[in-house]
């Protein structure tokens, strides 16, 4: 099945939220029954902080996944519409999201053990929230195959481990390639604009209109200081002679 990238970076955004999660317990606007009084968006306020009442929700979500709407929408497509649409649950519990969508199905007393799990034994690193997610996914197994050696269930917690670790990896990759090409748009935004300012400023400064008349600089009258010149013309009077003192003088 062939997975966008919409879906990873949903499921990263995700999982790097639920990391520092200390508890299960939910304070949402979400669901599909009445409506939001300010967003006015078909929701409403749903209070979730008990693991009976987690259950519920979660039943809730099954119902709505395994609506005729959703029969020929692609499990990707699928998976990215219930974490836009249920967002809360989808960040504390992503893994029991994917897999209410991906198998159309939910154990009430499982999901229950594993959210006293998560609330008695919270998660502080990728690394732990990983482990965690696996063991949800053993719990099941656990269940659909109830005379399964502790070996094989090592084995199984290993490959979901694994798998969850892959993806991880390859979600970074693709954020960093996100980040990368917004980063060069951004760049490129930013030259684009400079070019059109300096293009700007440059028609203003030589882009004369040419029926524009200067006048030459020899029509503009020039003012002549008044000071008093001095004359070597012996036939000057006397009262316009300027002396200059002597060196000795000084």
């Amino acid at each position: 099945m062939k997975v966008s990238e919409d879906y990873f970076l949903n499921r990263y955004m995700s999982s790097s939220e639920s990391t520092n999660s200390s508890q299960p317990s939910v304070d949402t606007t979400e669901g599909d029954v009445g409506k939001n009084p300010i967003k006015d968006q078909g929701v409403k306020v749903v209070l979730l902080d008990t693991p009976e009442q987690l259950v519920e929700h979660a039943k809730k979500i099954l119902q709505d996944a395994k609506k005729s709407e959703w029969k020929d929408v692609p499990i990707d497509k699928k998976l990215e519409a219930f974490q836009d649409k249920y967002k809360e649950f989808g960040r504390t519990f992503p893994i029991v999201l994917r897999h209410i969508i991906q198998s159309q199905k939910l154990y009430p007393e499982i999901l229950q053990r594993y959210i006293l799990l998560c609330k008695h034994h919270p998660t502080h690193s990728v690394s732990e929230f990983q482990e965690r997610q696996a063991d949800y996914l053993v719990m099941i197994y656990r269940k659909e195959h109830p005379r399964c050696s502790q070996r094989e269930i090592s084995m199984v917690k290993r490959k979901h481990v694994e798998d969850l670790k892959r993806e991880e990896e390859y979600m970074k990759k693709v954020m960093d390639e996100v980040k990368k090409e917004r980063d060069e748009k951004a760049k490129q935004y930013e030259k684009d604009k400079r070019n059109e300012l300096m293009g700007l400023i440059s028609r203003c400064v030589y882009d004369i209109p040419k029926d524009l008349e200067l006048e030459p600089l020899s029509d503009i009258p020039v003012k002549t200081p008044d000071v008093p010149i001095t004359s070597n013309n012996q036939d000057d009077d006397d009262d316009h002679i300027v002396m200059l003192p002597s060196k000795k003088e000084r």
